[in-house]
């Protein structure tokens, strides 16, 4: 009896227990889990806030090449008119590749390790943002203590955050402490970054870019050839650069970076460029006219482009020996253009400038880049001071900029300026052997004074010519002419009717002029023996005496549609009181008869060396 007494004892304590456990259970947790539940919902909301800002982190990044917290600002210079950023609507890009105004090659592409690095500093500096308001109202104590720090991983299709921040969220007499804060984002910045560096590197490896444009350089500007003609080639250098500029806008925009984003026809095929590694994302190449770009040809004078025929020289042998001249031309181009490389997935964009570089017709060198110098950089050794002072030439203080050349790179130094009765400056110029000091200011010519800076002057006048401009007269608008001035320091020249009006300085010019009219004449057809004497080589190889060595000339038809019907040459001397007060000049050019056969030109290029044309200014 004892025994089940003390059994039922037992079951009576074990039933007390469970009833109690229960009874606590229920009350505990009556307390305590509601507030857990508005824990996390408020951790929650603190989650959204850390993707938020990761998405606007990754934005800014995308459209600025990867930098939140660009790189400092360089500007460029009239040598090479380029930033180290690309404005682009309104917004600047910091180039992954640029070329500085001095001339130097730099790169500055973030790494992932870097970028990640700026959007942990983004969010650190943006966390305080996220406001509580909306709890404090429904009875909520939400504390932070300190200052958030922040971690960032960058993958292909999301970003990963954790942020540190102790938080303690209090609600109905209970407090909860977080510490940390896992969050993440999806954005395609990973995968948009890896393609654009795919490209970066191709380009830096192989310059695609570069050698695209030469094409196109070659297709829409004249770079050389031989052409059949008795009259100068000329070319307006603005027009050159205006049509190629816009040959450039539309071929950079037809190539593609090879991936599956598109399909192309087989005709467009030579647009299609292997990056090496297959890009996912879409890629448009970008340039716009409206861009900054660098464009300058030799041989050039004063905006026109010539090149004057073989076989009209002295006594005209070619001329009258093989029946025909002809104009062999070579131009050479220095070329810089921004490409914008814009990569895409629906709505995110990342985009990044380079620098497109052609020097002397040629690829820049593809090993000058990761911030090595394309020269020695003598600009950055600035230790003789001198100073500069301008003037025109009636001795009138006048502002202008001043550049000091050594070797091939100018040094630009800054600008005069008028104060105390004189425009000058103060400044420090490399050390340098027969170095140039150029000023330059608006509707002047250029003054250029040859120094060496080793032992340099204490100070220096530069004295610059205005110059002004002309109305053309004389000349009929059916006619085409060809107008030069040339003095010892400065010349000019003029391709009528294209150019009507025409800027001069004082000096003494000697002027020459040529008409030409549209009309048709046909060189015959020729064949025959030229011979020529040639250096003898004699015993073992030394030259000695001359031999004549003949060969067939064979040359086919041609016809010519402009032919030079007029024109001579005479001596001007032009003073700045005379250019000063005038605004027009007339030309009186002699004409004679139009050519109709080769006898015919040859003589007239006889009459036109004793020809002498009238200048006067009114």
């Amino acid at each position: 009896m004892r025994a089940k007494r003390g059994q039922v004892t037992l079951f009576i304590i074990i039933a007390i227990f469970i009833v109690a456990a229960a009874v606590f259970g229920t009350i505990y947790f009556k307390k305590i889990r509601p507030a857990s539940v508005q824990v996390n919902v408020v951790e929650d909301y603190f989650k959204d806030c850390i993707s938020v800002q990761i998405k606007d982190a990754a934005k800014i990044a995308e459209m600025q090449g990867g930098w939140i917290e660009p790189p400092a600002r360089e500007e460029g210079s009239s040598y090479m008119p380029f930033s180290s950023q690309l404005n682009f609507l309104g917004l600047d890009i910091p180039y992954w590749f640029y070329v500085s105004g001095n001339n130097l090659a730099k790169e500055q592409k973030p790494s992932l390790a870097e970028i990640e690095k700026q959007m942990e500093n983004y969010l650190e500096s943006n966390m305080k943002s996220c406001k509580f308001d909306s709890f404090t109202e429904k009875g909520y104590v939400v504390e932070t203590a300190g200052d958030p720090t922040a971690s960032v991983s960058i993958k292909s299709s999301s970003i990963d955050a954790q942020v540190t921040w102790p938080m303690t969220v209090s609600f109905e007499n209970k407090s909860t402490v977080i510490t940390e804060h896992a969050a993440s984002a999806k954005t395609m910045f990973g995968a948009l970054y890896d393609d654009a560096e795919k490209i970066f590197e191709a380009e830096q490896r192989g310059l695609f870019l570069e050698n695209y444009s030469i094409d196109v350089m070659r297709l829409y500007a004249p770079v050389d050839g031989i052409e059949i003609s008795c009259a100068p080639k000329i070319w307006n250098q603005a027009s050159v650069k205006q049509d190629l500029l816009q040959a450039l806008e539309a071929n950079i925009g037809m190539i593609k970076a090879k991936g599956s984003y598109y399909s192309v026809s087989e005709e467009n095929k030579y647009f299609e460029f292997d990056v090496g590694k297959s890009v996912s994302e879409n890629v448009h190449f970008l340039y716009s006219q409206n861009m900054p770009a660098k464009f300058e040809v030799w041989p050039t004078e004063n905006g026109m482009m010539r090149f004057d025929p073989v076989g009209t020289q002295e006594g005209l042998g070619m001329l009258s020996a093989i029946g025909f001249c002809y104009v062999p031309y070579h131009f050479v181009y220095d070329i810089s253009f921004p490409v914008l490389v814009q990569i895409s997935s629906e709505d995110e964009i990342f985009q990044f400038p380079m620098l497109i570089v052609i020097d002397k017709s040629q690829a820049r060198n593809s090993t000058a880049i990761e911030g090595e110098e394309v020269t020695f950089d003598v600009c950055k050794f600035k230790t003789q001071e001198i100073e500069i002072s301008t003037y025109d030439e009636s001795a009138k203080p006048l502002e202008a900029e001043i550049y000091y050349k050594c070797f091939s790179q100018a040094c630009s130094l800054g600008s005069t300026k008028i104060s105390g009765g004189k425009a000058s400056l103060n400044a420090l110029v490399p050390k340098c052997y027969n170095g140039v000091f150029i000023a330059r200011a608006d509707n002047h010519s250029d003054s250029n004074q040859q120094i060496s800076t080793n032992i340099p002057p204490s100070s220096i006048n530069m004295f610059l010519k205005p110059q002004h401009t002309l109305k053309i007269e004389g000349i009929s608008s059916d006619k085409k002419a060809i107008i030069s001035f040339s003095s010892s320091d400065y010349s000019a020249s003029v391709y009528w009717p294209e150019q009507k009006e025409i800027m001069l300085a004082e000096g003494d010019y000697n002027v020459t002029a040529q008409l030409f009219k549209d009309s048709e004449m046909t060189l015959p057809a020729q064949s025959g023996e030229q011979c020529i004497k040639v250096p003898a080589i004699g015993i073992a190889g030394i030259f000695g005496g001359e031999k004549e060595e003949c060969f067939e000339v064979n040359t086919p038809e041609e016809a010519l549609t402009s032919v030079l019907f007029g024109g001579g040459n005479t001596e001007f001397y032009a003073t700045e009181d005379e250019l000063s007060g005038s605004s027009r000049i007339i030309f009186a050019i002699p004409e004679f008869s139009i050519p109709a056969n080769i006898d015919d030109l040859a003589g007239l290029y006889g009459k036109l060396e004793t020809s002498k044309i009238g200048v006067e200014l009114i």
